[in-house]
């Protein structure tokens, strides 16, 4: 199994109050609604202290920095400071600096938390030479004095598929076409798009969740607001990894990756062609169709049965998980 390296923040403070936060990512944002905590982490009454900080179980008081400032030198101080763990609660100055810094150096040597309450400004952010994706954005759930830490953009139900768009019309499309016998539509994004092919809830969506930038909140409304089925993949390489082909065989860890290459995305392209040639002597590139017909030579079942992704064996006839209802939308675009 192709697995993700996790970055475990626990903070605690006098009053009693504790943060549990899970990230996927040296880089991350926590949005959603007020009353949920966010601001809480950095901001506290007077008699209120920071009691513990630690990161992957290691104490970090010594090494941590909370900021909330509207001032850019400090911001920017503080992010490429030597603390293994940097807090922002976002500011007016905050976009301006991130693209002021060089985001890949610093996020391999700290972990970085941006606090925001605007979703859609965040969702826009074109984060100098670093590829955000929906991995990157968390929300809060509290219990009392108690919080955790969620992925905010949770693709988790796929409904009864009519029609399969895909972000390009090479590796996506080859992948589908060998899966489903429905239409196949490229490319996904942009307003044109939006208006020519009008989404409906039968839709699915293939995409490079790792890398979506500004197009995360558009793919959210979608998937809420139209009612469109997402593959919850951070890529395609991904989910290929993850099939009875590769399973097992290979593990992913992201410490060193932002050296390496510049985006999630490449990375995970380049260790699928280096898997595929150590595993099966072949190379792997997105233009190559004949890598699918390979891929499938044995049957789509072969492929992806007992795998994370067998849904897709039945979701183009039927489904037995439901849309969502009007209510239940609502509740996910306000972040409840």
């Amino acid at each position: 199994m192709v697995y993700m390296t996790d970055y475990s923040v626990i903070l605690k403070y006098s009053n009693n109050s504790e943060y549990h936060m899970n990230f996927n990512n040296k880089l991350n944002f926590i949005i959603g609604d007020s009353a949920t905590g966010k601001t809480s982490i950095i901001l506290h009454e007077d008699d209120i202290v920071l009691t513990e900080a630690t990161l992957n179980g290691i104490d970090v008081m010594d090494d941590y920095i909370a900021v909330s400032t509207n001032i850019f030198a400090e911001i920017k101080t503080a992010l490429e400071s030597s603390a293994k763990l940097v807090i922002i609660d976002e500011t007016d100055e905050l976009l301006r600096v991130l693209k002021s810094v060089d985001i890949n150096k610093l996020v391999k040597h700290k972990l970085i938390i941006i606090i925001s309450r605007d979703i859609e400004a965040i969702g826009a952010i074109e984060v100098n030479r670093v590829s955000t994706g929906t991995n990157n954005f968390y929300g809060l759930k509290a219990n009392g004095l108690n919080h955790i830490t969620v992925p905010y953009f949770n693709f988790n139900r796929i409904s009864k598929v009519e029609r399969v768009f895909t972000e390009d019309s090479a590796s996506g499309k080859y992948f589908m076409e060998r899966l489903c016998d429905k239409e196949i539509i490229t490319p996904l994004f942009g307003k044109e798009q939006l208006d020519k092919h009008k989404y409906k809830n039968t839709d699915l969506v293939l995409v490079d969740l790792c890398g979506l930038k500004q197009m995360v909140y558009q793919l959210w409304f979608m998937y809420v607001q139209v009612g469109v089925s997402v593959i919850n993949c951070h890529s395609l390489e991904w989910l290929i990894l993850n099939t009875n082909k590769f399973d097992g065989r290979c593990n992913l860890t992201l410490d060193d990756y932002p050296e390496k290459v510049k985006s999630l995305e490449r990375y995970l392209t380049s260790l699928l062609n280096d898997e595929s040639k150590r595993l099966y002597n072949r190379t792997y590139s997105k233009g190559d169709e004949e890598y699918f017909d390979w891929l499938f030579a044995d049957g789509k079942e072969a492929l992806l049965k007992g795998t994370q992704y067998d849904y897709l064996l039945s979701c183009f006839n039927d489904s037995s998980n439901r849309a969502l209802s009007i209510a239940e939308r609502a509740k996910l675009l306000s972040g409840g």
